[in-house]
């Protein structure tokens, strides 16, 4: 899950609006995905399933995705979601499908485990 599709990194440009420059896909979406990743990492490194924070850990980790990315790279729109499930209970898939502009837009998935969760975020990068 940790593959970014190759076919929108060949073509996806996205402006910086900071600087006005064009940010390289090839250079954009592998640094989305390293930040995103650490911060997931960081985010669950010592963290047990706790069925009552799930929606809490979920939602303060998306913002803080989208907050940094913003922060670091800003001129596109940016749409995480999150899934957190525990390690050992029934088997868990995850489907996602988007109509966009391969030249523009693109998507980074991360998939994260520890000995009790699994955490999956998918963050869409759509240009403004």
């Amino acid at each position: 899950m940790n593959n970014i599709n190759n076919n929108n990194i060949e073509n996806l440009e996205i402006e910086n609006s900071k600087n006005n420059s064009t940010l390289n896909s090839s250079n954009i979406l592998p640094k989305l995905h390293f930040l995103a990743e650490q911060m997931v990492k960081k985010f669950f490194e010592d963290k047990y399933f706790e069925i009552g924070n799930k929606q809490e850990w979920i939602n303060q980790l998306c913002n803080d995705i989208v907050a940094e990315i913003n922060n670091q790279y800003n001129g596109f729109k940016l749409v995480c979601s999150g899934y957190i499930v525990q390690k050992g209970l029934a088997p868990f898939f995850l489907d996602s499908n988007c109509l966009w502009d391969q030249k523009t837009d693109g998507v980074v998935t991360i998939k994260y485990e520890n000995n009790y969760l699994y955490c999956i975020i998918l963050l869409f990068i759509v240009s403004s």
